[in-house]
């Protein structure tokens, strides 16, 4: 991506080049009169800004672009270690049951040990599952 900016950048530096280059030359005769320049100055400046902000610009982007480019990676990296994650896990499952099953035994599979509780003040107006549950866990 570095290759990129820096064969784009120096194209920018040759085509200002270029224009610097070709600035007219005043004819055999009117060497010495002071003529007003073919462009303003004003115009002239509005060019190099323009030119310079182009230039700016076309960095930012192409930093964004491999910046995106790296993050992207980073993320199927990432996506790959997930999925290698599970496979192992599930693996380690199907290994355990085996194994317990030739030994003769069960394997109960571990479960998940979060529970979300939230308090209800008072049962009335609650479904019957609710209330049975609420009077059940003391809650």
């Amino acid at each position: 991506m570095q290759g990129v900016l820096n064969d784009v950048l120096s194209t920018m530096v040759a085509i200002t080049e270029k224009k610097a280059a070709a600035v007219k030359k005043p004819a055999k005769g009117k060497e010495d009169s002071k003529k007003l320049p073919a462009v303003p100055e004003s115009v002239l400046k509005h060019r190099k800004r323009r030119d310079a902000l182009r230039a700016r610009r076309l960095q930012v982007t192409l930093k964004r672009r491999s910046a995106a480019v790296n993050k992207r990676k980073e993320i199927f990296k990432r996506a790959e270690q997930y999925v290698k994650e599970y496979r192992i896990r599930e693996r380690d499952e199907i290994r355990l049951a085996r194994q317990a099953r030739n030994r003769g035994n069960y394997y109960v599979p571990g479960e998940a040990k979060l529970a979300f509780v939230i308090r209800i003040r008072g049962i009335n107006q609650v479904s019957p599952k609710v209330s049975n549950f609420v009077t059940k866990y003391s809650i």
